[in-house]
């Protein structure tokens, strides 16, 4: 009875005994990235002698497939004392990659101090014709290991398993179809969103820019992301989502590509909510409105904004539609980055729409709630960027959007009165045309001069809200000015 319980007490010590097992480690990227490997890219591989201990030695030999893509590169011993006796020795047969690999101590026997030791470290590169989505595996035969007991060497096996690594290769993106289905749709906007904020600043993640950026709907080659999805709904092709993207839908919106869908393996996006893409009201009791105006050209299908609110005195609630499309034809999208209080917003058109004509037109309405006074400066547009069927143009226009008469930030180009407008000292100016615009974009007067000083009269005008606007050849001046 006694034996037989010896046995078992030995055989469970066998059995739970650790497994002696050579293993691979990336030490290129971090764990979360360590599946895949990425076209025109370099990654290295670390072989560790795992739960093996009193070693001098390791040899084995390293298989790995898709070797016409995956080129051998350099090794570096890591283990075993300051001067290791190593061998390696790679075969390329076709496809078939082979790498006999022998690492041994020149300790020898008389000083087995490594544990569990990190043998050789093998770098690769993958080349630039590497397929996407390429399997590549790596797997070992004939793993064995020098070990010390009790002063005599002993010649052991390990045990190992395959690793297999995902190709991130070059895909072809069609500007617009976010979600890589093959149209074009509203359903792209709403992939946009939820992928939103990926790009250049994520941590742990690998963004490529495009090397064209068009919008030209026709298949645009570029690397694969980390995140295969988010390739697809950089719709700009500047390596990060923005709402910015979103134009781009509606430049393609309702295009189908004529070739057939690729194997992106994409994650699947649906049954999410998407907030970004809720539109509503956003006035209160105690709420202000500041509307933005824009001069836009005619062949437009949206516009990008970039807006700061740091000069608002008061609680900003939310941006609203202007008129710069009609809503069941158009979506309007807007991200307030609380941090730097700067609004980035997107108004564009489905279906095709576009403007026709060029003119000004109400972005959209800040709605704030003040905090002691009504009292409104100036808000800075960073940024305006008109979309065409000729990709992104910039709005090179001047804009402002709140001045009042005690304003003298242009005293020496523009007085502002209630009953008059006085223009001076336009020397670089001379001969243009200038004209008033109502909040909903409607001309209310239209003059031409060639004097170097300008007065016009407003008093007939009814109290509110108007536009100026003064063209000079391709350039624009444009100032709000308030009626009382």
């Amino acid at each position: 009875m006694k034996i037989l319980t010896i046995l078992a007490i030995l055989l469970l010590i066998y059995y739970n005994a650790p497994s002696q097992t050579l293993v691979i480690e990336r030490n290129d990227v971090e764990q979360n990235r360590s599946h895949f490997i990425t076209a025109t890219y370099p990654f290295s591989i670390d072989i560790i002698a795992k739960d093996v201990f009193k070693c001098t030695g390791v040899t084995f030999e390293l298989y790995y497939n898709n070797a016409e893509f995956i080129k051998f590169s350099n090794w570096t011993v890591l283990g075993f004392g300051k001067n290791p006796n190593s061998l390696v020795i790679p075969i390329v047969n076709n496809s078939q990659g082979i790498i006999h690999i022998g690492v041994l101590s020149n300790d020898l026997l008389e000083n087995p101090i490594f544990d569990e030791p990190r043998v050789i470290r093998l770098e690769f590169v993958v080349s630039q014709s590497a397929p996407h989505n390429l399997i590549s595996r790596f797997s070992f035969r004939n793993a064995k290991a020098v070990v010390n007991t009790d002063t005599v060497g002993k010649i052991i096996n390990l045990e190992s398993e395959f690793y297999e690594y995902i190709i991130r290769g070059f895909v072809d993106v069609w500007p617009g179809d976010a979600d890589n289905n093959g149209k074009v749709t509203t359903d792209d906007v709403a992939t946009i969103g939820y992928l939103l904020g990926l790009g250049t600043r994520t941590k742990s993640m690998k963004s490529f820019k495009r090397t064209s950026g068009s919008t030209l709907w026709a298949p645009q080659k570029v690397l694969a992301w980390d995140s295969a999805s988010a390739t697809f709904a950089d719709c700009d092709g500047n390596g990060d989502i923005t709402i910015r993207d979103v134009l781009v839908v509606s430049v393609n919106f309702g295009k189908t590509q004529f070739k057939s869908q690729q194997n992106i393996h994409n994650e699947k996006i649906q049954n999410k909510n998407y907030t970004i893409l809720d539109e509503r009201t956003f006035e209160s009791k105690n709420s202000k409105s500041i509307p933005i105006y824009v001069s836009i050209p005619d062949g437009v299908f949206g516009v990008y904004a970039k807006i700061s609110l740091n000069n608002i005195l008061g609680n900003v609630l939310g941006l609203q539609r202007g008129n710069l499309f009609n809503k069941e034809e158009s979506y309007f999208i807007f991200d307030i980055n609380t941090d730097n209080m700067i609004a980035e917003i997107v108004f564009g058109s489905i279906n095709g729409v576009k403007i026709h004509s060029r003119g000004i037109y109400k972005l959209c309405d800040i709605v704030y709630e003040p905090y002691n006074s009504d009292i409104l400066n100036d808000i800075d547009i960073k940024e305006l960027t008109a979309v065409t069927e000729f990709g992104f143009q910039p709005v090179n226009q001047n804009i402002t959007t709140t001045k009042k008469d005690n304003d003298n930030d242009y005293d020496e180009f523009i007085v502002f009165q209630n009953d008059k407008i006085i223009i001076k000292n336009l020397y670089a100016i001379k001969k243009s045309d200038l004209k008033i615009f109502n909040i909903y974009g409607s001309e209310i007067n239209d003059y031409y001069f060639d004097e170097i000083t300008k007065t016009l009269d407003i008093a007939s005008l009814p109290t509110g809200a108007y536009i100026l606007t003064i063209q000079n050849n391709s350039k624009f001046f444009n100032f709000r000015i308030l009626k009382y």
